[in-house]
C-alpha cells in the first residue's frame, strides 16, 4: 500500500514539474521574440535618427559657409562638410555627386551616418568656381541622400536612408579697395554680446544701452543701478533676445524678446591689406582719400618701416614706440619736416596696425588708430590703455583682464569672450561674440567713436575686397522622404 502511494506521489511531482517547465518554455518563447522585435525597432529608430541628423548637419554647414575666408562658422565646433566640399558642389555641373565619408553620431554610441550630395538639373545647372568666377548670385539645387547606421562589434545591424532636396544660393560681390564698408549696429551699444551678459559685484554700464543676443542677468543686488542713463550720451536701457533677470536695475527700462542682431565677424585679410598699405604708401594712404595720412614720401616710408617693419605684421611694443615718438616728434620723427610730420600725426586715428599672435599689455601704453590682434589680448593688472582721440582694438580671440586696476579707452571688440577680475574703467564700447561676465568693480562708460576705416561687417569677404558666402540653404517643400538602401547606393533620382 505504501509503495502504491509513493508511486502516485512521484507521478504527481513529475506531472507538476512538466507543467512548470512547459510554462517557462512558453514564456521564454514569447518574450525572446518580443525582445528581439523591440531591439530591432530601437536600432531601426536610431538609424533613422542618424540619417535625419546628417541632413540637419549638412544644412547647418552650408548656411554657415564663408568661402572667402575658407571657414565654416563657428570654427571651433564640429562640421561634417569642409570648405572644399562646399566649393566642389557648385564647381561641378548638374549630375555631379559628392560622396562623403562615414561619421559618428556623437549623441548615440555605435551610431553612424554618411551622405551623398548630388547636383540636380534645376536652377543654375552649370559649374561655377566661387574663387575665380564672376560676381553674382548662383542658386543651385542639390539632392541629399543620407544613410544612418547602427553597428555592433563593428558590424551593421540596422540601416535607414532618407532623401531631401535643397536650394542653395552662393553670393559673391567684389568691393573696390577704396570703398569702406559700414560699421555694424553692434557699435551703437555700450556693451554688446552675441551671447549672454552678467553683472556681478559693483559692475555698471553708464551712458549707453546694453544688448545681448542671449540673456542679461542684472545681478543679485536688489535695486542696484546696473545700466545708467547719462544726460549727455543717453542710454540706460537693457535689450535682450532672451530673458532679463536679476534684482539690479536698468534705469530707463528692460526690454526682453528683441530680434537678434547678427554678430559681425572680423575680416582679418581686409585689415592686413590696410596695414601693409600704410607702410607702402598705397590706397588709401596715397593722398587720394581724405582723412588718411599720406605715406608715399620715401623718407616717411623709411621711418615707418624702421619702427613697424616692412610686412603687414608689427608687435604691440613697436606700435607703442612708433606712436609715442610720432605724437611727441621725438626719435626718428625729430628731424622730419614739420608739414610731413603734422599731417601724419593729425590723421593718426586712421592708421591700421596688425599683430599676429597673443598680445600682453603690462603697464601704461598710449595708442591711436585701429589695432587688429589675430590672437588673444591679455591686459595685466595695473595697466592703462589710453588714446589721444580714437582707438579700436579688434581682437580675433579672447580678451582677458587680470586682477588689479585697469583703465581702458576705446572700442574693444572680441570674436571670443570677455572675462576678468579686479577693477577697471572702460571709456568707449565693449563688443563680444561670446559671453560678457562683469564680475568685480567694472564701469563701462559708453563713448561713440567715429573711425572711418573701422570696417566690420556681418558677412566678411575673403581678401577684404570680396564677399563670398552662402546666403541661403533651404529644403524644398515636400521633398523629404524615406528611401531604400539601393536608392541611397545608386543616388536614385526622384
Amino acid at each position: 500500500m505504501n509503495i502504491r502511494r509513493k508511486g502516485v506521489a512521484l507521478i504527481t511531482v513529475i506531472l507538476i514539474s512538466a507543467l512548470v517547465l512547459t510554462s517557462i518554455i512558453g514564456i521564454v518563447l514569447k518574450v525572446v521574440p518580443e525582445k528581439a522585435i523591440s531591439n530591432a525597432q530601437s536600432t531601426s529608430q536610431r538609424a533613422l535618427t542618424a540619417a535625419e541628423a546628417c541632413v540637419s548637419q549638412i544644412a547647418f554647414d552650408l548656411r554657415n559657409a564663408d568661402l572667402g575666408n575658407n571657414v565654416i562658422n563657428p570654427p571651433n565646433v564640429y562640421h561634417y562638410l569642409t570648405v572644399d566640399n562646399v566649393k566642389s558642389i557648385v564647381k561641378n555641373g548638374a549630375g555631379y555627386i559628392l560622396e562623403l565619408n562615414e561619421a559618428s553620431l556623437s549623441s548615440s554610441p555605435d551610431t553612424y551616418y554618411k551622405a551623398k550630395i548630388k547636383r540636380l538639373s534645376k536652377g543654375d545647372v552649370n559649374g561655377w568656381d566661387p574663387d575665380t568666377g564672376l560676381d553674382g548670385d548662383k542658386t543651385i539645387f542639390i539632392g541629399i541622400y543620407a544613410l544612418g547606421m547602427v553597428k555592433q562589434n563593428g558590424q551593421i545591424v540596422s540601416q535607414s536612408a532618407v532623401y531631401t532636396e535643397m536650394a542653395v544660393t552662393y553670393h559673391k560681390k567684389t568691393i573696390p579697395a577704396t570703398q569702406v564698408m559700414p560699421n555694424s549696429a553692434v557699435f551703437n551699444y555700450g556693451i554688446f554680446s552675441g551671447s549672454d551678459i552678467a553683472f556681478n559685484g559693483n559692475a555698471q554700464e553708464v551712458a549707453g544701452n546694453v544688448f545681448a543676443n542671449g540673456n542679461i542677468d542684472l545681478g543679485p543686488a536688489k535695486g542696484k543701478i546696473r545700466i545708467a542713463y547719462d544726460p549727455t550720451y543717453g542710454g540706460g536701457t537693457a535689450y535682450a533676445v532672451g530673458q532679463i533677470t536679476g534684482k539690479g536695475v536698468a534705469q530707463v527700462g528692460a526690454k526682453p524678446g528683441q530680434n537678434p542682431i547678427e554678430f559681425p565677424m572680423l575680416n582679418t585679410d581686409y585689415y592686413k591689406a590696410f596695414a601693409l598699405a600704410f607702410k607702402t604708401g598705397q590706397k588709401p594712404y596715397d593722398g587720394s582719400v581724405s582723412g588718411f595720412p599720406n605715406t608715399t614720401d620715401p623718407i616717411v616710408k623709411s621711418i615707418i618701416v624702421s619702427y613697424l617693419g616692412s610686412t603687414y605684421n608689427s608687435t604691440i611694443n613697436q606700435i607703442a614706440a612708433f606712436y609715442n615718438d610720432l605724437s611727441n616728434k621725438s626719435g626718428l620723427f625729430a628731424g622730419l619736416d614739420v608739414a610731413k610730420w603734422q599731417q601724419l600725426k593729425s590723421y593718426a586715428k586712421n592708421i591700421v596696425y596688425f599683430v599676429e599672435g597673443d598680445v600682453h599689455i603690462n603697464g601704461n601704453v598710449k595708442l591711436q588708430g585701429t589695432i587688429v590682434i589675430n590672437g588673444n589680448l591679455i591686459i595685466n593688472g595695473n595697466s592703462t590703455v589710453d588714446n589721444d582721440g580714437a582707438l579700436a582694438m579688434l581682437v580675433n580671440g579672447n580678451v582677458e583682464l587680470a586682477n588689479g586696476n585697469a583703465l581702458l579707452k576705446g572700442i574693444f571688440y572680441t570674436t571670443g569672450s570677455f572675462t576678468g577680475g579686479g577693477t577697471f574703467d572702460l571709456y568707449g564700447a565693449l563688443v563680444s561674440k561670446g559671453a560678457v561676465n562683469l564680475n568685480g568693480t567694472y564701469n563701462v562708460y559708453y563713448r561713440p567713436v567715429d573711425m572711418s576705416n573701422l570696417s566690420i561687417v556681418g558677412t566678411p569677404g575673403s581678401s577684404g575686397s570680396v564677399q563670398n558666402i552662402i546666403t541661403s540653404a533651404e529644403q524644398s517643400g515636400n521633398a523629404w522622404r524615406k528611401i531604400s538602401i539601393d536608392d541611397f547606393i545608386n543616388a536614385t533620382p526622384f
